[in-house]
């Protein structure tokens, strides 16, 4: 595969600075989320993952706006794609011809694109919750028991 390190730097930095440093953050956070998925099929590798925060990340106040606003757009980018048999096109931000998907089955894309779906549900219920508590106990369904100690 054809690729380009400097480019991918310089994307990564580039989006890091437009997000008041919450690209690099949120990338860490959503890694953290992908390695406790159930099954090896529905995690994605690191640079498809990067590219996918990349894509969707838009412009955060806060950690937690971030990880919704990439959940969500994963799912509203991605999701009808679902069940199709087929793997969409996901450009490199850093070599826009390289397609970072393009090894990733169907079936394994479809296995994340369900986590992803149901991620984004509990997120948007983390976020928008009026109880700390509440927020606290759903944010830590995604992350994990010690999220946020």
């Amino acid at each position: 595969m054809q690729s380009h390190p400097k480019g991918q730097i310089s994307a990564a930095s580039e989006k890091n600075k437009s997000t008041d440093g919450y690209y690099v953050q949120t990338v860490k956070l959503m890694k953290a989320w992908r390695d406790r998925l159930p099954t090896e099929k529905s995690k994605p590798k690191s640079y498809i993952l990067e590219t996918l925060v990349n894509q969707t990340i838009g412009v955060p106040t806060a950690h937690a706006r971030a990880v919704v606003s990439v959940l969500e757009g994963i799912n509203s980018s991605y999701g009808f794609y679902r069940g199709s048999g087929i793997v969409p096109t996901i450009a490199d931000p850093g070599f826009a011809s390289v397609n970072v998907a393009k090894r990733w089955s169907s079936a394994d894309f479809d296995a994340f694109l369900d986590q992803v779906k149901s991620a984004a549900t509990t997120a948007r219920q983390a976020l928008d919750a009026i109880d700390e508590a509440e927020s606290r106990k759903l944010w830590r369904k995604l992350f994990g028991s010690t999220f946020g100690a």
